[in-house]
């Protein structure tokens, strides 16, 4: 098959299904500043949630960007809020020491939770909720593996959670394929284009100012 360039047809679009909800604006931002009390790299959520803060402090801040807010993976992520990382608290510890992996598990609670709290405090419309998060194990072995870990993470981190034999799994998922699983119950999902965009208008009506440095074609 001929790649579309060369039969003549327009490309095929690759834009986040996100964006039909939350398209990143087409306006021209305002130019930056001269001074600023705070300059931040990056206008995505990490970015933002800080200029909110240093905002509502009382600092002059200014958000710069090389694309329109928005642009990057903020809003072309699934809309995960959970307590993972892709090494678990069982192989930190392993690693670098219980006290490292207790300390980096529960940082993450802490973030979770922040999310849920800067969606309530700034009335952010993103269709938070939480739904909760389940795991499964394609073998015998892997369900002794989730269920050590998360012995593990409910111990030292608070992470709560449900271990699922195969008649459970059924209750939940109505398939006997997998050999059970674990359950986390206060896991959460929320829209990230939305998320974003109501992260984008708080941090502008705290006062800070967001700049995209390429500015979208008109």
């Amino acid at each position: 098959m001929l790649p579309a360039a060369a039969t003549g047809e327009a490309p095929p679009s690759f834009e986040p299904w996100w964006w039909r909800a939350a398209p990143p604006s087409a306006e021209a931002d305002p130019p930056p500043p001269g001074r600023a009390d705070v300059a931040i790299v990056g206008a995505g959520i990490t970015g933002l949630v800080a200029a909110i803060e240093l905002a509502r402090a009382g600092r002059h801040v200014v958000v710069l960007d090389r694309d329109p807010a928005g642009l990057g993976a903020s809003t072309r992520n699934a809309g995960y809020v959970g307590r993972s990382l892709k090494h678990g608290i069982g192989e930190i510890a392993e690693r670098d020491g219980l006290e490292r992996a207790v300390r980096v598990y529960r940082e993450l609670r802490e973030a979770s939770e922040a999310v849920g709290e800067t969606v309530e405090r700034h009335a952010i419309d993103c269709h938070y909720r939480r739904q909760g998060r389940l795991l499964l194990a394609t073998t015998p072995a892997m369900l002794d593996a989730l269920r050590r870990e998360y012995a593990l993470r409910e111990r030292h981190a608070g992470e709560v959670h449900t271990v699922l034999g195969r008649s459970e799994q059924r209750a939940e998922l109505a398939t006997d394929h997998y050999h059970g699983g674990v359950r986390i119950d206060d896991h959460a999902g929320l829209h990230p284009g939305l998320y974003h965009r109501g992260l984008l208008e708080a941090a502008r009506r705290a006062g800070a100012t967001v700049c995209g440095l390429e500015q979208p074609a008109m």
